[in-house]
């Protein structure tokens, strides 16, 4: 391109390639918040290194490396190492702890089963009754993007010749955020630019929420033949919610009952519904859950087709079912 043309994203500013200098950094800045949130803390640990004594040699009695074997001067065996002791080295490690990425809060979102966007559990009332969709909007989300960084990632590697990343969608947009030149050259940027964007800011919407609040569902009650689409939050230990689109006062216990039964038949990992169940009011760790699993009490089922780490799932219904045998079977 020359320098007389504007970026095709749309921006009308002037741009020597397919896009702007500003729409790059917007795409590659949307690609880097997937993958991760930054760094949140450095640590550094220090250990003692003897191996890097070059005198040093194997211990006939433990192999560990030191000067001198392990025996005292009697010639008894000891687990004493003073010349290991003195020459050992001290070697620092950095660790590094980044926060979550976009992505992965998407996939915690729908691992909790909780609700942000506009479609996600249906309601049953006795007046009407509206198809379940377990959020949905976070599953439909987490499509989108995982086939949207395969198909972009697979682009640029072909158009430029480049070697793909390891298929993860993490590696895969860290990827895409480190070769901006290429994104920026690539003929089809200004779809991508928008396409990637578009996702990534809906995603944002969808995970950002109040952390310290219960989701419930949506309202639901029919008023002059209207039903309320009001999402219902509770404040940990409130008894009572009321919507505040129609002031319908709702019992928190009843909802979550009512949450959990849409749940039953629904297919997850021990983790997510570790965590879908202890925000609920069921305590319990992915630890029991595969537990259960290991003595034979859960069926495993076989993993959702697009987790990569192949991860085995468990109906819920089952597990409450297990929770449930537990508590009455414990003394009181």
């Amino acid at each position: 391109m020359t320098a007389s043309q504007v970026c095709a994203a749309g921006c009308r500013r002037p741009a020597q390639r397919e896009l702007c200098d500003t729409c790059v950094a917007e795409l590659v800045d949307a690609l880097r918040r997937l993958a991760s949130g930054g760094v949140q803390r450095t640590r550094v640990h220090q250990r003692h290194d003897y191996s890097r004594d070059p005198l040093a040699v194997g211990c006939p009695q433990c192999e560990q490396p030191t000067r001198t074997p392990c025996v005292d001067t009697a010639g008894n065996p000891t687990t004493v190492h003073p010349a290991r002791r003195n020459r050992a080295t001290l070697v620092a490690t950095t660790r590094v702890d980044t926060r979550s990425g976009l992505y992965e809060d998407l996939v915690d979102t729908l691992a909790r089963k909780d609700h942000t966007g506009s479609e996600s559990l249906g309601v049953a009332t006795k007046d009407v009754d509206r198809g379940v969709s377990f959020h949905a909007a976070a599953a439909d989300a987490k499509d989108q993007l995982d086939a949207a960084v395969r198909y972009w990632t697979r682009a640029i590697a072909s158009t430029f010749r480049v070697a793909p990343p390891a298929a993860t969608v993490r590696t895969a947009a860290t990827w895409l955020a480190n070769h901006g030149a290429l994104l920026a050259q690539h003929p089809a940027a200004s779809e991508m630019h928008q396409h990637v964007v578009s996702l990534v800011k809906f995603v944002q919407r969808l995970v950002d929420r109040a952390p310290d609040r219960i989701y419930l569902g949506r309202c639901g009650v029919e008023i002059d033949r209207t039903v309320c689409e009001r999402d219902l939050y509770a404040l940990p230990g409130r008894a009572w919610v009321q919507c505040p689109a129609c002031n319908w006062w709702w019992d928190v216990g009843a909802r979550r009952e009512w949450l959990l039964d849409l749940a039953e038949d629904q297919l997850a990992t021990p983790t997510e519904i570790s965590q879908a169940l202890s925000r609920l009011g069921r305590e319990v760790t992915p630890a029991m859950i595969r537990g259960y699993a290991h003595r034979g009490r859960l069926t495993q089922h076989p993993p959702h087709p697009w987790d990569e780490l192949e991860r085995p799932r468990y109906r819920i219904g089952d597990v409450r079912d297990l929770l449930d045998a537990t508590k009455e079977a414990s003394p009181s």
